[in-house]
C-alpha cells in the first residue's frame, strides 16, 4: 500500500532519506551478549580489550544493537528483520526484559506495523525472527507477506534436528513458532532477485545455511542490509576475520550502512 513520508525523530527510533527512499530504524532493544570472548572465540582476549577500552565501551561484556530498518519505497514499507520480539517463552525468556520494543518504537514513528507490506528475513536466528507474532501466535505484521530463503526456512523450522543440536532447541522452536505462522504468506527469496522494485536480494552463505543479504538502490546510492555478516561495529571493523568468517569491510549488527566493497 502506498505511505506518506514521516518526519522527525525521537529516541528509540531515527530517519533518514536514501535517493528516493525513507528510510527509519527503530531498535527492538539491546541484546546483550555476555563476555565478548564467547562470540569472538578466534581472537586474542587482549586486543579485544585494547580495541573496547579504546572506544570507551565495557570490556567485560557486549552489547549488540538490535537496529530494524524500515524501507518506504513510495509503494510500501518493507521490514528488515524483526529482533528477538515479545514472546515470553522464546525471546525475552533468552535475552531478557529490555527487548521487544520494535513494535512500541514502530508506532512512536508514526507507522502502523498493520501498514507494514513486506518482511525480508535476512537469516531465522532469534534477533531476526523472533518477533513476527506475539504470546498466543497472533502476527504482529497481519498484513504482510514473509521474505526468506527456502534454505533457512526449510532448516530452521525442521523441529527434528533438535535431536542433533539439542543446545539449540530454542533456536529451532522459535523460528517454528513465528515462520509457520505466515506459511501462507510466504514467498522464497532467489539470488539476485529483487523482492520489490529497487531491492535485491544477494546468498550470503555461511552464517546459516540460507543467509542472504539484501541491496537497497534508490538515485544511484545502495544501502546493503547486511544482517550479522558483521556483529559489532569496533571490533569487527578493526579485524574484519575475527570470527573466521566471510565480512563486510563495514558493519553494524542488524542494520544497514553504505558500503562499496564485500569480502
Amino acid at each position: 500500500m502506498a505511505a506518506s513520508f514521516q518526519k522527525d525523530s525521537f529516541v528509540g527510533w531515527t530517519r533518514f532519506r536514501h535517493g528516493d527512499f525513507q528510510c527509519t530504524v527503530v531498535t527492538d532493544g539491546p541484546l546483550k551478549m555476555g563476555p565478548p570472548a564467547n562470540a569472538f572465540p578466534k581472537a586474542d582476549p587482549k586486543e579485544i580489550t585494547e580495541l573496547l577500552t579504546g572506544a570507551f565501551l565495557p570490556a567485560d561484556t557486549m552489547t549488540l544493537n538490535q537496529n530494524l530498518l524500515i524501507v518506504n519505497t513510495g509503494e510500501g514499507l518493507v521490514l528488515f528483520d524483526t529482533g528477538c520480539g515479545v514472546n515470553q517463552s522464546f525471546g525475552k525468556s533468552s535475552f531478557g526484559p529490555d527487548i521487544g520494543r520494535a513494535i512500541w518504537n514502530m508506532r512512536a514513528a508514526g507507522i502502523n506495523p498493520e501498514d507494514i507490506d513486506l518482511v525480508a528475513i535476512t537469516h531465522a536466528h532469534p534477533d531476526h525472527c523472533w518477533g513476527l507474532v506475539d504470546d498466543d501466535g497472533n502476527r504482529l505484521y497481519p498484513n504482510a507477506k514473509i521474505v526468506i530463503s527456502a534454505t533457512d526456512y526449510d532448516y530452521w523450522t525442521d523441529l527434528s534436528r533438535i535431536l542433533e543440536a539439542p543446545h539449540m532447541k530454542d533456536f529451532f522452536g522459535g523460528a517454528h513458532y513465528n515462520l509457520l505462522a505466515y506459511r501462507d504468506r510466504l514467498i522464497f527469496v532467489e539470488d539476485g532477485k529483487q523482492v520489490v522494485p529497487g531491492i535485491t536480494a544477494h546468498a550470503a552463505t555461511g552464517h546459516t545455511p540460507g543467509h542472504y543479504i539484501y541491496a537497497i538502490e534508490s538515485r544511484d546510492e545502495t544501502l546493503i542490509i547486511i544482517g550479522d555478516v558483521s556483529h559489532h561495529e569496533v571490533l569487527l571493523r578493526a579485524r574484519t576475520s575475527a570470527q573466521g568468517c566471510r565480512r563486510l569491510h563495514l558493519g553494524r549488527h542488524s542494520d544497514g550502512l553504505r558500503v562499496k566493497t564485500v569480502s
